[in-house]
């Protein structure tokens, strides 16, 4: 599906098994030998939206902008590519650069369609402020689509965000139970030197943990078991026309993963965040908790272990019976 200025575009989805969505912003630039650089995307101005509607009930998964969701869904697993893109084509005295700027928006968990359920999937652009006037507003675009999986639903899972009002001194978050991933996002500090966070504790049922912002740059790095192509990407930008060259996570020195639950099989019940600020460089909109949960039912959790099962009695039978 394409989305082009102006446009809020959606796709519904009725059958299938599905676990994330792709989207691509296809970039133009509108002069000859023009470099496309990260600023000429607004990301925080590009609305995505995903709802599942199930027996009379509607959950929306997940709803917000896409600088929020694509951090979230890359602050751990290669950031690089979705800030950076892809280079299509490169700038000439006879040719406009074209950049691809991509990510997987994943939803952490299948969502398997019966019946009459529907997964719809909408995206927001407005008129204007979504790309610079280095872009071509009218050959540029967005492009996304629902991505199949292979698995089995276990439970309906959903991505929040909560912000931080500008100048707050000290916050308390109660994520609650069943948190599978959860990090601080920050997007104004090019630097470690106005140190946004000065303290900061979780507390569950099962994991307690109190940091200072040191502790805290050592217990974010811990999270990606020593993998710098996880955090940063697996090369430079290859615009070397750009004014800069850095890697993905260069970008944000003050976001933090703070549990990565799909790393160790794991979740919080009881969750809570308490953080400390130091309020003079807190600004507005620039602050977030984001994390993922999950709600779950004895059918639906019935359901796949009884299709795994019948999944493992067809191999072990495929591999009992002799080729002809």
């Amino acid at each position: 599906m394409i989305v082009e200025k102006g446009q809020s575009r959606f796709e519904r989805y009725t059958s299938g098994t599905f676990d994330g969505i792709y989207l691509n912003a296809y970039m133009v630039a509108a002069a000859l030998n023009t470099p496309l650089v990260n600023g000429d995307l607004t990301m925080s101005q590009i609305a995505v939206k995903v709802v599942l509607k199930r027996k009379k009930q509607t959950y929306i998964l997940m709803q917000d902008n896409l600088q929020l969701l694509g951090t979230f869904a890359t602050l751990g697993n290669n950031y690089h590519e979705f800030t950076n893109g892809i280079d299509k084509v490169y700038p000439a005295a006879d040719a406009k650069a074209v950049k691809v700027r991509l990510v997987k928006l994943d939803f952490g968990g299948h969502i398997r369609l019966t019946g009459k359920d529907e997964l719809l999937v909408e995206i927001s652009l407005p008129q204007v402020g979504w790309i610079s006037v280095n872009v071509d507003d009218i050959s540029s675009y967005i492009e996304f689509n629902a991505v199949p999986s292979i698995g089995y639903e276990t439970h309906l899972p959903f991505t929040k965000f909560e912000v931080v009002q500008a100048n707050a001194n000290k916050l308390a978050f109660n994520p609650g139970d069943n948190i599978t991933k959860m990090m601080f996002l920050n997007f104004d500090q090019n630097d470690l030197q106005a140190e946004i966070i000065s303290n900061l504790s979780i507390s569950s049922d099962k994991y307690d943990i109190n940091l200072s912002f040191n502790q805290l740059l050592a217990h974010h790095l811990s999270m990606f078991d020593g993998q710098g192509s996880l955090r940063y990407g697996t090369a430079l930008p290859i615009s070397l026309a750009a004014p800069t060259i850095r890697r993905g996570l260069d970008y944000l020195p003050q976001s933090f993963m703070l549990f990565h639950g799909d790393r160790i099989a794991a979740e919080l019940d009881q969750c809570r965040v308490d953080i400390s600020f130091n309020r003079d460089n807190v600004a507005t909109s620039q602050n977030y908790l984001g994390y993922r949960t999950y709600e779950a039912d004895i059918q639906t959790v019935q359901n796949a272990i009884t299709r795994n099962a019948k999944h493992m009695d067809e191999k072990l039978t495929k591999i009992a019976t002799p080729a002809k």
